[in-house]
C-alpha cells in the first residue's frame, strides 16, 4: 500500500513539473537578417531557432517602424521562417518572434529582443560604364543591379530616366515590369531606343515595390547618373592602308569595320574620287563587312562608311591623314613553276585566284611573242575553280608541250563582267618559262654527248667526246626495261642508231669506262 502511494506521489510530481514547464520556454532566437542589416529587399525572409519539446506550436511575428511595436503587422507560421509584406524604401523595420500554442492568450514563450532592418534606398547602376568615352549603340543594353548582390524581390517594376542633360531636364522614361516570379535576378537588363549617333546621354534608375496602401513606395533615383556615349562615324580597319595591303586587291574587296554594334546597319560607299562625286554605289549591310561589288581591274577606288538606325545616319567615317582607298588587281599573279624551272611530264601549271573571274584564258608557246600560230602556240580558256590556287595541268592543252628540253613561255589572265554589266579581261600576267623535263630525270653529262635528232623515230645519231672509242650503251624506258644494250664503236666520234621503239620518253646511257653519261630521248 505504501509503494503505491509513492508511486503516486511521483507521478504527480513529474506531471505537474511537465506542466509548469511548459508554461514558460525559451525565447526564440533570431537568425536573419542580421541585426542592423541595410539594403534589405521590400521582401525580406525573416528566419529563427525553432524552440524544441513542443507539440502544435505557432510562431507571431511583429514587424513595426518603431521598436514599441504600437501599430504592427502580425504574422503567423507554423514555420521558423516567414516572409515580410513588401515594405517600404529606405525604412527601419524592427522585428520579433514569440512561440503560441493552441491557447492564444497564453503564448508559449516571451518576445525575442526586437532586431531591426534597413531596406535600400537605390539601385546600384552597372553598365554601361560611367565614361564618355566608352561609345554604344543606339539601341544600347542598361543593366542595374542591387546594392548588395541579393535578388531584388518585393518590386514590381522599374523605371528608366535617359537625358541628354546632365541634370536630367527634359528626360524620357521606360517602365521595365519586374516579372521574375522567382526573385532569382540579381542584375537587370532593359533596352533604349533609337537614340542619337554622337550624342552623351545620361541615365538613372529608381525602383517601385508591390506594397499596398501606406505601404506603397517609390526608391530615390541613384545619386548621381551614369552617362555614355552614342557611337557617331565608324573606324575603318580592312583593307589596311599600309604594307599595301589595299593594293591589287580583288574586284569583290572584303571592307571591314573596326567594332560592330547591335541594331545598326552600315551604308558603305564607294567611288572614283576622294571627293566622292562620281560615286559608284552605296551599299547597305547588317554587319561590319561587306564586299563590294565586282569592280573594274586595275582602277583606284576610294570608299567610307557610316552608321544608320532608324532613318538616322552618323557621320561618314574620316582619317586626318587620307581618304581610304584601294586599287584593283589588274592582272593574275604566277606561283608555279618558278621562272626558268623544269616541269616534268605531268606536272601543273598554277596562279592566285582573282575574285569575281568567271574565266582564265592560259597561253603556252614556244616563242615569248606568243604568234598566233596554232603549232606554236596553244590557248585555252578554263573556269574558276573554287580555291585559291588555280592549277591547269599541261597534259590537257592539246599536247604543244611535248619536247624534250624545250623551252616554253606562258602567261595566263582572267575575265569577268563588272558591276555596270561590261564584260572585261585583266591584263596578261608577267611572262614565265620552263623546260620541259618529262621524266623529272636531269640529264648527266660525264663527257660530252649529244643525241640528234630529238625528237625522233627511233634512228638517230649520238655524237661523243674524241676521247671515247668504244662504249657500253644501253637504252631504258619509262619503267626501267632495258630495250637496247650493246658494247658501241664511235669511229669519228659517231654512231648512228636504228632502234624499233614505241613513241614514248626513253633515257641513253653512255658507259665508258666507269664514267657515264646519259640523255633523253622522245620517240615519235
Amino acid at each position: 500500500m505504501k509503494t503505491r502511494n509513492l508511486f503516486t506521489i511521483i507521478l504527480a510530481l513529474f506531471a505537474g513539473t511537465s506542466l509548469l514547464a511548459q508554461d514558460r520556454a525559451y525565447t526564440p532566437t533570431l537568425v536573419s537578417p542580421a541585426h542592423e542589416t541595410t539594403e534589405a529587399m521590400p521582401v525580406t525572409l525573416l528566419d529563427w531557432e525553432p524552440i524544441a519539446g513542443y507539440h502544435n506550436i505557432r510562431y507571431e511575428v511583429q514587424i513595426d517602424e518603431t521598436n514599441a511595436f504600437d501599430s504592427p503587422i502580425e504574422l503567423q507560421s507554423v514555420e521558423t521562417a516567414i516572409y515580410s509584406p513588401a515594405l517600404k524604401f529606405n525604412t527601419t523595420y524592427y522585428w520579433r518572434v514569440r512561440a503560441l500554442d493552441d491557447d492564444q492568450n497564453s503564448p508559449v514563450s516571451d518576445w525575442s529582443e526586437p532586431w531591426s532592418y534597413t531596406t535600400f534606398r537605390t539601385v546600384a547602376l552597372n553598365t554601361p560604364a560611367n565614361n564618355h568615352n566608352t561609345e554604344q549603340s543606339p539601341r544600347p543594353f542598361v543593366k542595374w543591379k542591387s546594392t548588395n548582390s541579393s535578388n531584388f524581390n518585393g518590386i514590381s517594376k522599374f523605371e528608366i530616366a535617359y537625358s541628354v542633360n546632365e541634370d536630367m531636364s527634359d528626360a524620357s522614361y521606360r517602365i521595365r515590369e519586374y516579372a521574375n516570379s522567382n526573385n532569382t535576378a540579381i542584375t537587370i537588363t532593359d533596352t533604349l531606343f533609337n537614340l542619337n549617333f554622337g550624342q552623351v546621354y545620361y541615365w538613372n534608375v529608381r525602383a517601385y515595390n508591390m506594397g499596398e496602401g501606406d505601404y506603397e513606395s517609390v526608391s530615390d533615383w541613384c545619386d548621381a547618373p551614369y552617362t555614355f556615349v552614342v557611337v557617331d562615324e565608324p573606324i575603318l580597319s580592312k583593307p589596311q592602308m599600309k604594307n599595301d595591303k589595299n593594293v591589287d586587291v580583288d574586284p569583290d574587296v572584303l571592307m571591314e569595320l573596326k567594332n560592330e554594334y547591335l541594331a545598326v546597319v552600315y551604308e558603305y560607299q564607294i567611288a572614283t574620287d576622294e571627293a566622292f562625286e562620281n560615286v559608284v554605289g552605296t551599299y547597305p549591310s547588317t554587319s561590319k563587312t561587306c564586299s563590294a561589288p565586282s569592280l573594274a581591274y586595275g582602277e583606284k577606288y576610294y570608299w567610307r562608311a557610316r552608321h544608320t538606325n532608324n532613318n538616322a545616319f552618323s557621320e561618314w567615317s574620316f582619317t586626318d591623314e587620307e581618304v581610304w582607298w584601294f586599287s584593283v588587281i589588274n592582272k593574275p599573279e604566277l606561283k608555279s613553276p618558278a621562272n626558268n624551272a623544269s616541269l616534268e611530264a605531268n606536272g601543273n601549271l598554277t596562279w592566285s585566284a582573282i575574285g569575281t573571274s568567271t574565266q582564265y584564258t592560259i597561253a603556252i608557246s614556244l616563242s615569248p611573242d606568243f604568234p598566233s600560230n596554232d603549232t606554236m602556240t596553244r590557248v585555252v580558256t578554263r573556269a574558276p575553280q573554287t580555291t585559291n590556287i588555280q592549277t591547269l595541268n599541261i597534259n590537257s592543252i592539246g599536247g604543244i608541250v611535248n619536247a624534250s628540253n624545250n623551252t616554253y613561255y606562258w602567261r595566263v589572265k582572267a575575265t569577268h563582267t563588272r558591276f555596270d554589266g561590261v564584260v572585261e579581261d585583266t591584263e596578261w600576267s608577267d611572262t614565265r618559262v620552263f623546260t620541259y623535263n618529262p621524266t623529272g630525270i636531269n640529264d648527266y653529262n660525264g663527257f660530252y654527248s649529244s643525241v640528234y635528232p630529238n625528237p625522233n623515230n627511233g634512228s638517230f645519231t649520238v655524237e661523243v667526246d674524241e676521247n671515247v672509242d668504244n662504249a657500253i650503251v644501253t637504252v631504258y624506258d619509262m619503267v626501267g626495261k632495258v630495250r637496247f644494250h650493246d658494247n658501241v664503236s664511235f669511229e669519228g666520234n659517231r654512231h648512228e642508231f636504228n632502234l624499233s621503239l614505241e613513241k614514248g620518253l626513253y633515257i641513253i646511257e653512255i658507259n665508258n669506262n666507269g664514267i657515264r653519261t646519259n640523255k633523253k630521248i622522245t620517240v615519235q
